[in-house]
């Protein structure tokens, strides 16, 4: 593992103490919000100009042909539509401006906020962008201009936790360093919001707008069924997956996000484990979760090779993801079958990655 890395994940675990798994520091390495000093938009270009960037099949769901070549446009995100987005990156760990990636392989450089380009946040289906304000939190849908501002107040900062896999809603949480305070479930459309206050986080969000959360301990408790509708969550059902099963020693369930499949019907669930000479523990596999039957449908182990390989989204036959290995960063799918991966985009060293549906 090399040592900037090392370093990521060492302040990730300081980043996450007062999260309520420690497992978080994984979800932290992915999107730390260690408040960082970004170098001034001027230099982005002089930046970036060094940065090999190569580009594969757009990050688009199923994969579509070729993208036209990429091209080096590296202004200042405009305030008009300028279409779909495949990614936001920065080229380095620390001290990169973000930069928004369109699936036409246009640049543009993002307002740099504290944590890099983890306080961003891109739909599933690229269209919107959304980023906290001082003021709470803005959707801006990147193909049509529209801009939704969401007023927030009260300790913390107002981040988006999980998006549904339709894009047509938002669950944003107001929270200090993990620890909830209340969320709102934003329909994209209409900007339409409800407020629910409580203090258990949220895993996922389904296309109806039921909120999933784990009762207790992730892969240990039952698996809550919400609806929110009330202004609180209502429990519609619940389930416990047998995830004990599925777990090889020193492994254990990463208590974060649950990636809900495209159809609603699945969800993956992270686990981690001893890898890479790392006493953290590092995602090892995942387990596709049937959220209809309440059982675990299958496991499937992650690459091994990579400094740190981190399960993004949940596809149809595959798991997208991001892996550090060889001093390069890459944008992969793993097929869920064969466990053969495709490359998607290799970006440089040690890039920092938000793909459109990330969670928190």
């Amino acid at each position: 593992m090399t040592t900037s890395l090392r370093e990521l994940l060492a302040e990730a675990a300081d980043a996450a103490r007062d999260y309520t798994d420690g497992a978080a520091a994984v979800a932290a390495a992915r999107r730390s919000r260690r408040r960082r000093q970004v170098l001034a938009v001027p230099l982005v270009a002089a930046v970036v100009a060094l940065v090999a960037l190569v580009v594969a099949p757009a990050l688009r769901t199923p994969a579509p042909p070729s993208p036209p070549a990429v091209q080096a446009t590296f202004a200042l995100l405009p305030d008009r539509p300028v279409g779909v987005a495949s990614m936001i990156y920065s080229p380095c760990a620390r001290d990169c401006p973000p930069m928004l990636m369109l699936t036409t392989g246009v640049q543009y450089v993002l307002p740099p906020l504290p944590g890099g380009p983890h306080p961003y946040t891109l739909s599933p289906d690229g269209r919107w962008l959304g980023f906290p304000i001082a003021e709470g939190f803005r959707l801006r849908n990147l193909t049509d201009g529209t801009t939704w501002t969401m007023a927030d107040d009260g300790p913390g900062v107002s981040d988006a936790w999980v998006w549904s896999p339709d894009s047509a809603r938002v669950l944003v949480v107001r929270h200090t360093d993990g620890k909830v305070t209340h969320f709102d479930s934003i329909e994209t459309a209409t900007a339409v919001r409800t407020r629910v206050v409580t203090g258990r986080s949220p895993a996922a969000l389904l296309d109806d707008g039921t909120v999933l959360y784990w009762q207790g301990e992730a892969g240990s408790s039952p698996l809550v069924f919400a609806d929110i509708t009330r202004g609180e969550l209502h429990t519609l059902t619940s389930r416990t997956f047998d995830v004990a099963a599925r777990l090889r020693a020193g492994e254990s369930p990463i208590h974060d996000v649950l990636a809900v499949s495209p159809d609603d019907s699945q969800a993956m669930l992270t686990i981690r484990g001893p890898a890479g000479g790392s006493d953290l523990g590092l995602p090892v596999a995942v387990l596709v979760l049937n959220l209809g039957q309440g059982r675990v449908a299958e496991r499937v182990d992650l690459p091994a090779g990579a400094d740190l390989w981190i399960p993004s989204r949940l596809l149809s036959g595959s798991i997208r993801g991001v892996q550090w290995a060889g001093g390069r960063t890459q944008v992969v799918e793993l097929d869920r079958t064969v466990s053969a991966q495709t490359v998607v985009a290799t970006l440089p060293g040690q890039a920092e990655v938000v793909l459109p549906g990330d969670g928190r």
